[in-house]
């Protein structure tokens, strides 16, 4: 769920590239839909019936609605078959590695997931387009759980590291009367994207103080530098 850890995370170009190839990850909680079906030249699926229909294809739906931080005003949904395809090299292979002995075990999980690029197939305009599908990463019994993921995806896809003591135009002192003889280094980059990072929590919990100050508070590159009372958390 993370970019690259193997580069310069104070390199520019190399964090612009690390986050460019990272997969688009994705929160929210699946819903499963399986029937049988048979097929009908020129109708599609339909609802199979063994006096009409010599084959029984098994479809599956899996609609994934968005866990609401995310801001997502859309869901995801695909229509598949179970006998081939999509299912059997992407879905469900991601999912029997997180433990799953049956597609019903997924209906009502919150998950982690990426459309994956499953092939590829021609439009009327006879343009080429990739085809997606589900590609599951995580899987969680409760919403409060997937939550904590998306929070920990956005701190680790934004955090910055410290620097070092060489680094002497990047740190400010605090140098108030009585702050003591060992002075808090202040990385302004750091603190700068706490700041934007704030500002998300704020928009999402402003409403309610306990909420955000939670949030704050579970976050350690925010709390680092700011609490709910600090300015910049304050609701206009």
């Amino acid at each position: 769920m993370t970019t690259n850890a193997n580069y310069d995370n104070n390199d520019p170009y190399a964090v612009a590239t690390s986050v460019a190839e990272a997969p688009d990850m994705r929160f929210g909680q699946a819903n499963v839909e399986a029937r049988f079906v048979g097929l009908i030249k020129g109708s599609g699926k339909v609802d199979f019936d063994a006096t009409q229909h010599d084959k029984r294809y098994t479809e599956v739906v899996i609609r994934v609605d968005p866990l609401a931080e995310t801001n997502r005003t859309f869901f995801d949904r695909r229509e598949m078959l179970a006998e081939f395809g999509d299912f059997t090299k992407v879905v469900w292979p991601s999912l029997r590695e997180l433990g799953c002995k049956s597609i019903r075990d997924l209906h009502g999980k919150w998950c982690v997931y990426e459309m994956a690029v499953s092939g590829q197939y021609t439009n009327k305009q006879g343009e080429k387009r990739d085809s997606t599908t589900f590609k599951f990463a995580e899987l969680y019994s409760s919403e409060a759980e997937c939550k904590a993921a998306y929070e920990k995806h956005l701190s680790e896809r934004y955090s910055v590291s410290a620097p070092t003591p060489a680094d002497d135009d990047a740190m400010s002192v605090d140098m108030t009367p009585g702050a003591g003889s060992k002075p808090t280094p202040i990385n302004d980059t750091e603190r700068e994207t706490a700041k934007q990072f704030l500002a998300v929590l704020v928009k999402q919990y402003g409403a309610n103080r306990a909420a955000l100050a939670t949030a704050i508070s579970s976050m350690p590159m925010v709390s680092k530098y700011f609490t709910v009372d600090s300015p910049e958390a304050q609701v206009a």
